[in-house]
């Protein structure tokens, strides 16, 4: 399995072993990818399906990225996210509708 970079790959997504997910692609949630993925594609689904582009995506979505919530790399697991931050993290999410991302 090989990831590009800027890969968006959705909770509890299946990447099959062998399968390529190229750069700027985005992945829906719950999908199997059994095929490789085209560079700045979206696919969903089982199996996952292209859908659209990532331009298409973040054209049509410009507007909520703008207003949603960001969050420092600290806010994650890796980041060593706490109890505290997770909480403050809820609080701001559902303050603005439970839309936002990690920069």
């Amino acid at each position: 399995m090989t990831i590009g970079d800027d890969v968006f790959i959705g909770a509890g997504a299946i990447v099959m072993p062998g399968v390529t997910v190229g750069k700027g692609s985005i992945v829906g949630a719950h999908s199997v990818v059994t095929k490789d993925v085209p560079a700045y594609s979206v696919v969903a689904g089982n199996p996952a399906r292209i859908i659209g582009s990532s331009s298409e995506y973040f054209s049509k979505r410009s507007e909520e990225l703008e207003a949603a919530e960001r969050f420092e790399e600290g806010y994650t697991l890796h980041g060593g996210i706490t109890a505290e931050m997770k909480e403050e993290m809820l609080r701001r999410l559902i303050s603005v509708g439970g839309f936002g991302y990690v920069r």
